[in-house]
């Protein structure tokens, strides 16, 4: 996707993720997340990170989901 001529934005991470995920693929969702998403969670839409979320529930990536709903946590004390 990327290589035909598509941007890197939000939203074109989001769709391939979202593909990587139906295609039974959730280590290769973890690993863009990873490297090029949860560095700066200040500009990740919501529904990305809920998106996120639920592949990791559903692949019983039970660790991954804890630790992305502690930064999450985190992010949200540190702006009080």
């Amino acid at each position: 996707m990327l290589s035909k001529g598509q941007g890197t934005t939000m939203g074109t991470y989001e769709q391939l993720i979202c593909a990587l995920e139906k295609d039974n693929r959730p280590e290769e969702a973890h690993t863009i997340w990873v490297k090029k998403i949860s560095y700066d969670l200040h500009s990740v839409p919501w529904r990305f990170c809920d998106l996120m979320l639920s592949i990791y529930y559903r692949n019983n990536m039970l660790e991954r989901l804890v630790k992305v709903h502690l930064d999450f946590a985190y992010l949200n004390v540190s702006h009080l």
